[in-house]
């Protein structure tokens, strides 16, 4: 699990990394997909970014994941 922020994503359908993304973000993305490794979030988790990742190597390890909002004051 993690906090990123990696906007060139597609997280929503796993197609991978937009036409916009970084570099970074590609090397992210094409580790994940060379590892086999599963994103279960699939919904934004601040404003339209989906920057909390659930991450497994077992795709159905994680049946539902779901957002509740805001934890307080933070959004850390």
């Amino acid at each position: 699990m993690g906090d990123f922020n990696y906007p060139g994503i597609n997280w929503t359908d796993d197609s991978g990394s937009t036409a916009t993304a970084t570099q970074d973000e590609k090397l992210f993305w094409e580790s994940l997909d060379d590892n086999i490794v599963t994103q279960h979030v699939k919904v934004p988790t601040r404003m339209d970014a989906t920057l909390d990742l659930v991450l497994t190597t077992e795709p159905d390890l994680i049946s539902a994941v779901q957002t509740i909002g805001k934890f307080g004051e933070t959004d850390h």
